[in-house]
């Protein structure tokens, strides 16, 4: 009898396990199922003050949002879609804007946030009207980002390979118009730092420089610029005042300071 008992005590205590372990694994697949389908708005209670958004749609893994702006600035519609790459949580996101930056690119890691695989491009007219200029100028063609690989912690720049073109780049001015061919930047990081090195060549001006720009704003940048036999007198009068000569007819400049964002 007590043996019996003892056996029926223990097919209780079983019977029990199993329906708590059942209730269980049923509440963890009902909270997954939840978080499947976890409407994008969501998102909203993490964006910074600054970022004002309108037209959500999706879930927080894979959704849209019809406007962005950003401290007064149009970034147009952004999309997203939560994945994994190199055996990696990421994020891929896309952005347009008709008349501003417009580009894709991949945000994975598990420490440290990567970038990969970033495409921008960004019509010249948009970045300089967004520039403090105190003479009107005018920018035609299109600044383009190609980044491989960049990781960014709260220490700076840590790594990047990059490369920044200006496709059909020509500068409108009151004294004239310059046109630029297709300058381009390589960018890198070191201790921190974002460096670049500039290159531009065209029967106007030819320009070579070397800059860094800090995670506090601090930049600085060396360089030297010397006028073709296409530039407009007047543009080539200006810039035979600019910086210090060299012995083959350039002119060296230095500019350092801090940007406020």
């Amino acid at each position: 009898m007590k043996a019996s008992a003892l056996n029926r005590d223990a097919n209780k205590g079983r019977t029990f396990k199993m329906r708590v372990l059942g209730a269980l694994v049923l509440m963890l697949g009902y909270l997954f199922f939840l978080a499947l389908d976890a409407p994008a708005r969501l998102l909203t209670r993490w964006l910074p003050s600054d970022v004002v958004v309108s037209g959500i749609n999706g879930t927080v893994w894979h959704g849209q949002i019809d406007a962005v702006r950003w401290r007064g600035s149009e970034v147009g519609a952004v999309s997203w879609d939560v994945t994994f790459s190199d055996l990696m949580p990421a994020l891929a996101v896309a952005f347009d804007s008709t008349n501003g930056p417009r580009g894709k690119g991949v945000i994975r890691g598990w420490q440290q946030a990567q970038l990969f695989q970033w495409q921008v491009s960004v019509p010249a007219a948009y970045v300089v009207n967004k520039l403090p200029l105190i003479v009107p100028i005018s920018a035609q063609g299109n600044v383009q980002l190609r980044l491989q690989h960049a990781v960014v912690d709260p220490r700076g720049c840590q790594s990047l390979s990059a490369t920044l073109n200006w496709q059909d780049a020509t500068l409108g001015t009151p004294l004239g118009t310059i046109a630029l061919a297709q300058p381009q930047v390589q960018l890198n990081c070191r201790e921190g730092r974002l460096e670049m090195a500039l290159r531009q060549q065209s029967p106007y001006v030819q320009i070579t420089g070397k800059g860094s720009l800090a995670a506090s704003g601090e930049y600085q940048f060396d360089g030297r610029v010397a006028s073709g036999d296409a530039m407009p007198q007047a543009i080539g009068r200006i810039l035979s005042t600019q910086g210090n000569a060299d012995t083959q007819g350039g002119r060296l400049l230095r500019f350092q300071g801090r940007l406020v964002l």
